[in-house]
């Protein structure tokens, strides 16, 4: 199932975290994942699960599997966060310009998680 919600590119962010809430509603078990407690974003429990993420940007279109959290706590902010771990990899660089409002994004030559369409 397909569902769409904004995220931010989180350079402090070691994962992709998403609200549970999203997770619930394309049908993951969120309760289900592997428990881990977060710090940072404040402290809380993520269910990690394997998930297929397209996140559109710029025109550009890339989509690829990673192993994210989800948290209750995002719930009420509606927004994920793509991390240094499944988002971040992707790109040979990533650079923020103009006070971050500006994100510059070099892919990897041949990256083999994901896929960028036109």
């Amino acid at each position: 199932m397909k569902f769409g919600f904004p995220s931010i590119i989180d350079s402090g962010a070691d994962h992709c975290m998403f609200p549970a809430q999203f997770g619930e509603r394309i049908g993951i078990p969120i309760r289900e994942g592997k428990v881990q407690a977060t710090f940072g974003i404040g402290e809380d429990t993520a269910y990690f699960h394997r998930v297929r993420v397209l996140v559109e940007l710029a025109g550009q279109v890339y989509y690829f599997h990673c192993y994210a959290g989800f948290m209750y706590s995002l719930d009420r902010i509606g927004i994920g966060l793509l991390g240094r771990h499944g988002f971040f990899e992707l790109f040979e660089s990533i650079t923020f310009k103009d006070s971050a409002s500006v994100v510059e994004l070099i892919p990897l030559k041949s990256p083999e998680s994901a896929r960028r369409h036109r």
